[in-house]
């Protein structure tokens, strides 16, 4: 719209687009076209990347797309070499031949440019610019040669380079930075021949270059279709390691943004080998109108000496010159290339370019060392945790325990099942749901076994008591699920990565729970009785403990509201307390360093050193046994370039050096010290962000509004919300005054999130069971005072409300002890979360019940009763 101004935007898309977007289309008719292919591109994207990372031969690749928030989440375990996978996901497969520009005929252009720049530099008269610039030196001879001599080919004495390297420290020459190719000439014929590259630039100082050459007084210069690419850093073949130069290119556009030959012209492409050298290339077949225009590109190659630039996403290939016309469509790629390199480009180009740009915005790498410490912690605490249950679910519950705990098998076996079904990867957050799984999945057969329990205390024979249990159990067991459910969906929806994949177990766990806890151990039920086997429900533990509770919930509830102020108080001040926010909420780069043992750490001189490396503070936390520190920093977050990762990583590397062993090599130090790594754009913190934000408050609204509409009374809802936001606040201020206290990362990050939104569920599990009972009292028991219906109800499912937060608790603390770094901040939360929602279940949620509407009764009771109208016909039969 603002390049458009006044006119029509057909004008600007017409050109591309003719056959949808005609030259007279309306606005509103571009809009339409450019939201389609919007909507389109990034599921085309989608099915790209999934062809090249089948091509990849990656061992159990997961691809997940999320078309509503634009991001496709990938996951590759067994990677050794994650820059290639960074390099072979973005590439767009842009693929363009273009004829190139030599020394020989922009050598006037170029002295002028030079010239040009001289001026302008001689214009600097900031300090800091000057000292920027000298310490970008690339470490070149002939360094401050003048433009003009480079390109005679004439060398330059060496005395005259000392002269001018002492008096000259600010590089007024494009020379300084450019090793400008010199022209050779053949022996046999005595023809000057220029090579297709224009010069060589140190890879530090790329970006400096593209800045000077896109200067309004250079750019003036040159040809107007002069167009600049860098090229790959070639391999040193002495030691095997990519050179710091980088060849730059010069290319003829001829006033066109579209090239002679682009890559919708390749059909196929293979790796191959050179028949002489040996060396790697990639071997291309085109369609029949792509070989015409390449036969044509060739001859024009070979009769003018003029190189084709293989141009890839804006790089350089290579720019080799045609001996002669190439016909029939075959052709090579030529470079430096090592095998696995022409392998990508081969697949790249095979599988098609990208219909829009694929970015990187988040990135998680986890070293083998730490994945296999958090699978194994997470197992043990799985196994754990399921031991505990079994064996407290048959000290309270007697034989009867057997039932529950057969459930609860059939249970994980179903989940995990389903999992491998839908080809899912079981991840150290999956682990933790299934830890969660285990704690809240006997919870159906606690809501229904304490039922048959009330039934047999009030009587009736066994079959009748399960028979009722069952009947009478069955809306709570359904209330409580659906409410977890639902905050569990939410999060599935907000989430990402890890975090979905703890929500999908966690969701497959509470539909399977239900199933299993209803209809299996029902069934299993019935069989005993109707083999004339009894089920035994008490222990001698569980006769004792809660037997006639009669609490005075309710008249103690003054001092429940006062904690409850000062947990209002302490959430506020945990605002002004601040956080620590994780990478993800913050943006930067994470790193998880691991020391030698048995050495003490200077975590002080570590912050200081890297500080001096970074040039700024990073954030540094103390993780596992104390040898193990995470590291976080935003320097050069912003920063586009492709070797921004690796240039952040040796920073890293040098600010550790005096707390590493002095003979370890930065190679040594990647492989053995680094134990994984995170990187979060700024853009998609801000997201994340935002997305935590709506998912705890939609959360909020949606289990008030399930709860309004279940109960069709406004003071539920009210209560679950104060209930819920008194949890929340009690975990946000335990995070803020605790982050400097404990010896573990307490952080805000998704994991956090999915944290709160778990205990959300978890305490309107709790909730809602004493607002069931309460409603099946306030319609049982009309014209009872209601501090005796609410007392009552709190009561009697008291031995529920703690056996199922006691269950929970006991498998969350097992994750916390033996789960590992991985998940302990989640886990911490969950404990915090446990604790405080059956306090806001007992404590805020229903007594806040009686202030509300005083003199109104509760739920169904608050029906006016129907009238009875009769009529009385007079009898005719004598008395």
């Amino acid at each position: 719209k603002s390049i458009a101004g006044d006119g029509k935007l057909a004008g600007i898309f017409s050109a591309a687009n003719q056959d949808d977007i005609p030259a007279g289309a309306s606005d509103a008719k571009v809009l339409e076209v450019i939201r389609k292919e919007a909507g389109q591109a990034i599921n085309r994207t989608y099915q790209v990347l999934r062809s090249r990372i089948d091509q990849f031969g990656v061992a159990q690749p997961n691809i997940n797309l999320e078309a509503g928030k634009g991001i496709i989440t990938v996951e590759l375990p067994g990677i050794d070499d994650p820059e290639r996978v960074r390099k072979y996901l973005q590439a767009s497969a842009n693929l363009q031949f273009w004829e190139v520009y030599n020394t020989g005929e922009l050598g006037a252009q170029l002295t002028a440019a030079d010239k040009a720049f001289g001026d302008i530099m001689s214009g600097t008269t900031a300090t800091t610019d000057t000292t920027k610039t000298a310490s970008a030196k690339p470490d070149t001879t002939n360094k401050d040669a003048k433009l003009s001599t480079l390109l005679g080919g004439q060398s330059q004495t060496a005395a005259d380079t000392s002269k001018k390297t002492t008096a000259a420290p600010v590089r007024k020459s494009l020379a300084q930075y450019i090793q400008f190719s010199q022209p050779y000439q053949d022996p046999q014929t005595n023809k000057v021949s220029y090579p297709a590259a224009l010069g060589y630039v140190a890879i530090k100082d790329t970006a400096q270059i593209r800045e000077y050459l896109s200067m309004d007084g250079i750019v003036s210069k040159l040809p107007a279709d002069a167009r600049f690419y860098y090229g790959i850093p070639e391999t040193n073949d002495a030691t095997g390691k990519k050179n710091e130069f980088v060849a730059l290119y010069v290319i003829k556009t001829y006033g066109s943004d579209k090239a002679p030959l682009e890559g919708d012209a390749v059909t196929n492409a293979s790796q191959d080998y050179e028949p002489v050298t040996g060396n790697p290339i990639v071997e291309m077949t085109m369609n029949a109108k792509g070989a015409s225009d390449w036969a044509i590109l060739t001859a024009k190659s070979a009769q003018s000496r003029i190189p084709i630039a293989i141009v890839l996403d804006d790089v350089v290939y290579s720019a080799p010159v045609a001996d002669e016309k190439i016909e029939g469509g075959k052709s090579q790629i030529r470079g430096n290339f090592s095998v696995e390199e022409a392998l990508d480009l081969a697949s790249i180009l095979k599988v098609g370019k990208l219909p829009a740009p694929a970015k990187i915005v988040q990135e998680q790498v986890v070293g083998p060392t730490l994945g296999a410490e958090a699978i194994h912690g997470g197992t043990k605490a799985f196994m754990i945790a399921f031991v505990v249950i079994f064996l407290l679910m048959l000290i309270y519950y007697n034989t009867a325990g057997w039932i529950a705990n057969i459930a609860l098998i059939l249970n994980l076996l179903f989940t995990v099942g389903v999992l491998a079904g839908l080809g899912a990867t079981l991840t150290a957050p999956g682990i933790a749901g299934l830890v969660l799984t285990i704690g809240m999945a006997v919870d159906t057969n606690v809501i229904i076994y304490e039922r048959i329990k009330e039934e047999l205390l009030r009587g009736k024979g066994y079959q009748q008591a399960i028979s009722d249990g069952y009947r009478r159990s069955l809306p709570p067991v359904l209330d409580a699920h659906i409410t977890t459910l639902l905050t569990a969906i939410i999060l599935f929806y907000f989430g990402l990565g890890p975090v979905k994949g703890f929500a999908t177990t966690q969701i497959l766990g509470i539909l399977l729970s239900l199933f299993c806890g209803i209809l299996v151990s029902r069934w299993v039920s019935d069989w005993f009785t109707s083999k004339k086997r009894h089920l035994e429900y008490f222990t001698g533990v569980s006769k004792k403990i809660f037997k006639h509770a009669s609490f005075k919930f309710i008249e103690y509830r003054k001092y429940a509201y006062g904690i409850s102020i000062v947990v209002l108080l302490a959430g506020a001040g945990a605002i002004l307390n601040g956080f620590h926010q994780g990478v993800e909420f913050s943006g930067g780069r994470s790193y998880i360093v691991q020391f030698e043992t048995g050495k003490p750490l200077n975590v002080e001189g570590v912050r200081k050193d890297l500080e001096a490396a970074f040039g700024e503070a990073p954030v540094i936390k103390t993780i596992g046994t104390g040898n193990q520190l995470d590291i976080t920093t935003s320097y050069l977050i912003n920063d586009p370039a492709e070797s921004v990762d690796l240039t952040v990583k040796k920073k890293l590397y040098e600010g550790l050096k005096n707390h590493i062993p002095a003979a370890t090599s930065y190679e040594k130090f990647d492989a053995d010290y680094e134990m994984g790594s995170k990187k979060v754009l700024p853009t998609i913190s801000d997201d994340l962000k935002s997305g935590a934000k709506k998912a705890t408050i939609f959360s909020l609204l949606i289990i008030a509004l399930y709860i309004f509409i279940r109960f069709r009374d406004w003071r539920y809802s009210l209560g679950t919300i104060i209930a819920l936001l008194h949890d929340v606040l009690v975990t946000l201020a335990a995070f803020s005054f605790l982050k400097n206290v404990v010896p573990f990362p307490l952080e805000l990050d998704q994991h956090f999130i999915a944290a709160i939104l778990t205990v959300i569920g978890f305490s309107m599990n709790d909730t809602v069971i004493v607002f069931d009972r309460i409603r099946e009292y306030s319609r049982n028991l009309k014209g009872v005072p209601k501090e005796t219906i609410i007392n009552r109800a709190i009561n009697d499912t008291l031995s529920r409300t703690i056996m199922t937060s006691l269950t929970v608790f006991l498998t969350i603390l097992i994750l916390f002890i033996f789960g590992g770094e991985v998940t302990r901040g989640f886990a911490f939360a969950m404990l915090i979360g446990v604790v405080t929602g059956t306090y806001s279940s007992i404590f805020v949620a229903a007594p806040i019940l009686v202030d509300l509407a005083k003199n109104r009764p509760l739920g169904e009771a608050d029906k006016k009763p129907h009238e009875i109208k009769t009529a009385i016909r007079p009898s005719t039969a004598k008395s």
